[in-house]
């Protein structure tokens, strides 16, 4: 498959949960991250901070502390 062609098919295949996103959420755009609450790039500071930070967050945002 050519890098074209590998493009294409990305992009197709990305509009349809881009459209079911869009459709449950009135109109919002999945790629903005103002939609989410948290994001974490893994690659960046690994699985454990990863772990690490969304355990602190969940007993933050649900009181758990």
């Amino acid at each position: 498959m050519s890098e074209a062609e590998a493009h294409r098919l990305s992009e197709k295949t990305d509009k349809y949960p881009a459209a079911y996103y869009r459709y449950q959420t009135k109109g919002q755009d999945w790629r903005n991250p103002i939609n989410y609450d948290l994001t974490l790039n893994s690659a960046r500071i690994g699985c454990d901070c990863c772990v690490d930070l969304l355990e602190y967050y969940v007993k933050k945002k649900f009181s758990l502390e």
